[in-house]
């Protein structure tokens, strides 16, 4: 299902900026540059790591460069690009700042735009980047952090709900799709309680509704829900879905986990994420040519109509 929705595995990379259409094309009358998700800049591999956002792509780098053949193996895939990519993990981050004008100025550069994504493409199928891959995300520093808050909500005392099979697919796909708050997540649950009274608990099904339709990024509300619905549809029913529900949910996919065998008849043993990982914040700045290098209308997008 992750897989499914993100649309991206160890060895696919694509591009971000101006990724919305019309697409940014000032040589050809087109100088808007539209975009739904400004700060990704890069996203890469079947948990959709970034190297805006979290830097999880940089995590998973700095990681993997730390082994003996490391270099040799990055040198093989990046080719002459290699130093370039070695530059995006010195830089500094913030909103219109070091790393995402840099990874604009690549961008800008058709060659070595497909120079990187082929890199990735080569570098992703070592089996060590992939291990380095699923240990950060594991770990508490990153999704594993996150599915972690789902597990101390839905098994606090105050509401003892068991986490099924689809309970946990839904924890991994909204960990991979978005951050997550604890805070928002407890004060929805205790909402529900309320509201179901006696009656409590409601189905698995039910609670995922729930919080689908109230815990919600406010960049991707429309694209998380129609992420969401996969995992309740067939227990809430087709015809029960509200209008909006049924739009989000076609303009998905209309995916169904059902459909890949979870269940909520199976429940899951108790959870923990593995061990945090550093991930200190460079503070490299730009040179000058580096700098002028990204238009203002790509550090500057957008959001699409």
């Amino acid at each position: 299902m992750k897989l499914t929705f993100e649309n991206t595995d160890y060895d696919r990379m694509q591009w971000n900026f101006c990724q919305n259409r019309p697409f940014y094309a000032p040589q050809s009358g087109q100088p808007v540059c539209f975009s739904n998700d400004r700060a990704s800049f890069i996203t890469w591999g079947p948990s959709g790591a970034t190297a805006g956002h979290g830097r999880e792509v940089q995590a998973i780098l700095n990681l993997f460069l730390e082994r003996e053949d490391a270099d040799e193996a990055l040198s093989d895939a990046f080719g002459e690009e290699t130093e370039n990519v070695r530059r995006m993990l010195t830089l500094r981050h913030e909103p219109n700042g070091p790393l995402e004008t840099y990874l604009c100025s690549v961008w800008m550069d058709r060659t070595q735009r497909d120079a990187w994504r082929a890199g990735f493409k080569t570098l992703g199928a070592n089996k060590h980047i992939q291990t380095a891959y699923r240990t950060i995300y594991s770990s508490s520093s990153f999704d594993g952090g996150k599915i972690n808050k789902f597990y101390k909500v839905w098994t606090d005392e105050a509401y003892d709900l068991p986490v099924t099979e689809l309970d946990h697919a839904w924890f991994l796909d909204r960990a991979t799709h978005m951050s997550i708050s604890e805070s928002k997540l407890r004060t929805a649950m205790e909402t529900l309680k309320e509201e179901t009274g006696d009656a409590w608990p409601p189905s698995a099904a039910k609670v995922r509704q729930y919080i689908s339709l109230n815990v919600r990024p406010s960049n991707q509300r429309t694209d998380r829900l129609g992420r969401d619905i996969a995992y309740y549809v067939t227990a809430i029913g087709e015809e029960n879905l509200s209008a909006d529900e049924s739009s989000a949910w076609t303009r998905r996919g209309k995916r169904n986990a059902i459909d890949v065998g979870l269940s909520d008849e199976r429940t899951m043993p108790a959870f923990a994420p593995a061990a945090s990982q550093p991930h200190p914040m460079p503070t490299g700045t730009l040179t000058a040519s580096e700098q002028a290098a990204c238009p203002a209308a790509v550090l500057n997008p957008q959001r699409p109509g």
